[in-house]
């Protein structure tokens, strides 16, 4: 998986017979990141130019149709604003759970905590907007819209989420999506070569 000019740890544990790990190779009890062909999260690099030309910032739409336990940490996603804007921000999730008690090995990952965290930084270093929800509060069925103000320079998301999704007939959702309100054309080509 290629992470440029952003970072974080990405992992999909299926919970299947000894515990398997994203869409790279399977080996047991062995953490594999993502195959290449996924860009960011559970992106392409198709996709992920198909929404940037829509003016996404960030998007992340995603419907986990099997028994996996996502784990995204230390998410740091910068993009550029050109002349003030409004950046329309999406989180909604509805049938997460969450993950059981301590393991070993892979196993540990289940320690992290169970988080939904979205926050928005300026270009300053001042935190704008924040959104976090731990633990039981997680399966609680969630959707957010917010419209923030965007001046001039270099703003930064910050994301984590770490969930269990039972899949079967109630997948987990998880949608968190950053638009701006008017792209420039400078916002576009600066995301094309900054995060592509």
């Amino acid at each position: 998986m290629k992470l440029k000019r952003g970072c974080a740890c990405v992992i999909s544990i299926l919970l299947l017979g000894s515990m398997l790990m994203g869409c790279g190779s399977i080996q047991k009890e062995e953490a594999f990141l993502e195959e290449e062909s996924t860009y960011e999260y559970y992106l392409t690099k198709e996709e992920m130019l198909a929404n940037i030309e829509q003016g996404y910032a960030f998007r992340l739409e995603q419907t986990f149709s099997d028994p996996v336990m996502p784990t995204v940490t230390g998410g740091h996603w910068f993009f550029d604003v050109h002349e003030d804007n409004v950046l329309n921000l999406d989180i909604a999730f509805s049938n997460l759970f969450v993950k059981p008690g301590e393991g070993k090995g892979i196993m540990s990952l289940l320690n992290s905590q169970n988080i939904i965290m979205v926050k928005l930084i300026s270009p300053e270093g001042k935190e704008v907007y924040s959104f976090e929800k731990m633990e039981d509060e997680i399966t609680e069925e969630t959707a957010v819209s917010e419209k923030i103000k965007l001046t001039p320079g270099k703003w930064e998301m910050q994301i984590s989420f770490s969930f269990q999704s039972k899949g079967g007939e109630n997948p987990a959702n998880l949608k968190i999506a950053a638009c701006y309100e008017e792209p420039s054309k400078a916002d576009i080509e600066w995301l094309k070569k900054n995060r592509v």
